[in-house]
């Protein structure tokens, strides 16, 4: 009998450890999917120059989340808030210095996060890009609920001062045009390349 007995609990152990193995990957499925779902409505953050361009006798330059260039929910975020701060160290053409760069990059990247944690919004706001240029640079974001936005803007706590704006974009143009700055960069990187290919081919002449 208590041979039997321990065989029996053996069996029902057994069962138990397969039914509480079933339920933890149903959970990790569970969790796995979520996931999915948020990268969906919140994909990578991947910024990339834009072409330099000037507008007036003022040169501009900056970057554009090429992450976004194929977003489908772009129906969930039509309003873009615009933050603008000054730029405190300028080069000789009126661009940052590469300090002024690093301190900027460090801003955007504070008002980024405070903007995806506080806001509590789904999908929380997404950066767009920036543009450095004319004393000031100016970062978009695509946002959900504009007064939860300028909510968390309100109270942050900088070293130095920002100004906001929100005005809808429901065909998200300010992306838009800053992906075509993009585009013509690449193709200006294209064609100096295609160049010097052309260049390295030609026979050398006597």
């Amino acid at each position: 009998m208590t041979s039997i007995t321990y065989i029996i609990a053996y069996v029902c152990a057994g069962i138990c450890i397969l039914a509480l193995l079933e339920k933890l990957l149903g959970f990790v499925a569970y969790i796995r999917d979520g996931w999915k779902h948020v990268n969906q409505l919140c994909p990578n953050k991947k910024l990339e120059d834009l072409n330099t361009f000037t507008k007036g006798d003022k040169l501009y330059e900056g970057k554009v989340n090429v992450g976004l260039r194929n977003y489908q929910k772009r129906n969930l975020l039509k309003w873009c808030c615009q933050v603008t701060v000054p730029i405190e160290e300028m080069d000789e053409q009126g661009l940052p210095t590469e300090k002024e760069k690093k301190a900027i990059g460090d801003l955007i990247g504070a008002i980024d996060l405070s903007l995806r944690i506080k806001c509590k919004d789904v999908p929380y706001p997404l950066i767009v890009g920036f543009v450095e240029g004319n004393n000031v640079c100016s970062i978009y974001w695509m946002v959900n609920n504009p007064e939860n936005a300028g909510k968390v803007l309100g109270k942050l706590k900088l070293d130095r001062k920002l100004q906001y704006t929100m005005r809808q974009d429901p065909f998200w143009t300010q992306f838009n045009t800053c992906w075509k700055s993009y585009n013509s960069s690449l193709a200006i990187q294209a064609h100096a390349y295609i160049l010097s290919l052309i260049h390295i081919s030609e026979p050398t002449r006597h």
